[in-house]
């Protein structure tokens, strides 16, 4: 159960860091295609994709550690 636990895990963590560099790639061609959009609003889609950059290396870095990990405890309250 541990072993299963942990690879859902891993898949998850890396799945979910993959449709945010993806989205992050999608914005970025988006708005090289954009000729007359604003610069406020060019500015705020440019920081949610480098957001969403951030947020899947530092989604990489987890399913990184969770790799480190052979067993999970969990605590029954």
């Amino acid at each position: 159960i541990n072993r299963k636990i942990r690879v859902d895990l891993i898949d998850s963590a890396n799945e979910l860091s993959e449709v945010c560099r993806k989205r992050a790639r999608t914005i970025r061609m988006i708005l090289s295609k954009q000729r007359d959009m604003s610069g406020y609003l060019k500015e705020q889609y440019n920081g949610f994709a480098e957001r969403l950059s951030t947020l899947s290396t530092g989604i990489n870095a987890i399913a990184l550690e969770l790799e480190g990990f052979s067993y999970f405890h969990f605590k029954e309250e």
